[in-house]
């Protein structure tokens, strides 16, 4: 007993977490900033970069080189390509932050952070290019529902760092879940880049205004000293391919990290196998369990996935299906895991009872939305996982609901500005952290007694910081 009450006083006497400070920012349109004050020895620096070199620049900050984070934007405006840099422990007390070998210039941008953890310091990055006629770096199912750069912090206190390209001028952007919030447009263009500290588990984010017009950006989140780790990821490019009646569908999707988990639904009409489905030179994984049956209404599908990416950056996908099909398409989503975080295959749910018809026009929903697909129901292993739900019909999905989320298809050109694929109009959605028990799906469809077919991947977080979330230790005095 006497150890366990030694081991609680010590828990309740450890430190903290404590908020990260921004310190100082500052941005400018040429390839040279001066900060108003000399960096602090130990703080942490954040930079982002708009230009046409894709990560070959070289940014210091006086003499101390800063590392790139993860790949850059797909160029959806002009040839511009939004890259971002950090440097953990500042090294070098300078006002210097410089650009080199930068091509195509539009800006550079420096935030310095002080009060972070130190190992790691940088949770994540993700980030999304929208290449529409509005500001939508990542939107969903209506027009003009921009959601702007989103981020899901995987500590409990973070310093949330955001950078936009856009081919407009967006005005004072806006923030969610974030207190000591800032933004600079006065020297970027009004290309916005802002700041704010998280606390807890909610999505944050930063959004444009409407003028932005067709926008890219990057948001990237440093851990304050003594977080705690909360598991989550956020969903960053969705990619998808034209509807093909020969050949192979072939897309290129940029993928934000190295390790990013990256899913795949295939589609076709009205049976095949998968002859090929890879991400550059890896091949998806189509569980059983992820795969629906042939319907001469429907189609069939396959839910696919690859835990982890060996590449990064602009990657190509390609679907060559198997049999006879008449049509095959196929749609991705590339997915930011939080640091110290991997991800595994938990269970499926399907629901192909529906294929040729169904009675449901009394599920909730009247026209002109119609009615609402509730099935299947998932139960994860554990709560918090992430949930991906592909749904497809004879007619059209238009949106989905409840807690399921999902990002305007932007891509090709003939994509229609909304969360359906073109042309066939199937729809997939995801949950980041899935509560306890139960989920079900939630999706609505334009009319009653829609031939249908649903399945939800449930994939399971796991810690990799020692088997503890806690940021600090504790000691068991004998």
């Amino acid at each position: 007993m006497r150890r366990l009450l030694i081991l609680i006083a010590l828990l309740c006497l450890a430190i903290p977490a404590t908020s990260q400070t921004r310190v100082q920012e500052k941005a400018s349109t040429t390839t040279t900033v001066t900060l108003a004050s000399p960096s602090t020895i130990g703080n942490t620096m954040i930079f982002f970069v708009s230009s046409s070199t894709n990560g070959t620049e070289t940014v210091k900050l006086g003499t101390q080189t800063a590392l790139p984070l993860g790949a850059c934007t797909s160029p959806v405006v002009s040839s511009l390509h939004e890259c971002a840099y950090h440097i953990d422990s500042i090294s070098v007390a300078s006002t210097s932050v410089t650009c080199t070998s930068c091509g195509t210039f539009n800006y550079i941008a420096a935030i310095e952070w002080s009060g972070t953890n130190g190992s790691p310091t940088v949770d994540y990055a993700t980030g999304c290019a929208e290449g529409s006629t509005f500001s939508a770096t990542c939107q969903t199912n209506n027009v003009n529902a921009i959601l702007g750069l989103q981020y899901s912090p995987g500590y409990s206190s973070e310093g949330v760092s955001f950078g936009m390209t856009c081919s407009g001028s967006s005005g004072n952007p806006t923030f969610s879940n974030l207190t000591s919030t800032g933004f600079d447009l006065a020297n970027t263009g009004s290309n916005p880049v802002g700041w704010g500290t998280s606390s807890g588990t909610s999505q944050t984010s930063m959004k444009p205004t409407i003028a932005c017009g067709t926008a890219s950006g990057i948001v990237v989140g440093v851990l304050g000293s003594g977080a705690t780790q909360q598991l989550t990821s956020s969903v960053g490019q969705v990619c998808d391919s034209v509807q093909k009646t020969s050949g192979s569908a072939i897309l290129t999707c940029n993928i934000q990290n190295i390790g990013d988990p990256v899913f795949a639904q295939a589609w076709c009409f009205t049976a095949c196998t998968v002859s090929t489905l890879t991400l550059g030179a890896q091949n998806f994984v189509c569980p059983a369990g992820g795969t629906s049956l042939s319907s001469i209404d429907t189609g069939q599908f396959f839910s696919c996935y690859i835990l982890a990416s060996t590449s990064s950056g602009s990657q190509t996908v390609t679907f060559t299906p198997g049999g006879t099909p008449s049509e095959w398409q196929v749609s991705v989503q590339d997915v930011s895991l939080s640091n110290q975080n991997t991800l595994s295959f938990d269970t499926s749910a399907i629901d192909t009872g529906c294929a040729t018809g169904c009675t449901y026009g009394t599920y909730p929903g009247t026209s002109p939305t119609g009615p609402t697909i509730t099935t299947p129901s998932i139960t994860p292993s554990t709560t918090g996982e992430l949930l991906v739900h592909f749904i497809i019909t004879q007619h059209h999905v238009t949106g989905p609901g409840g807690s399921w989320a999902c990002y305007s298809y932007q891509i090709i050109s003939t994509d229609v500005q909304s969360c359906q694929t073109v042309t066939t109009v199937n729809q997939a959605s995801w949950i980041s952290n899935s509560l306890s028990g139960a989920t079900t799906a939630d999706a609505t469809v334009l009319d009653n007694n829609d031939p249908f077919q649903s399945g939800i991947l449930a994939f399971k977080y796991t810690s990799t910081a020692g088997g503890s979330v806690l940021r600090h230790r504790a000691w068991v005095i004998q």
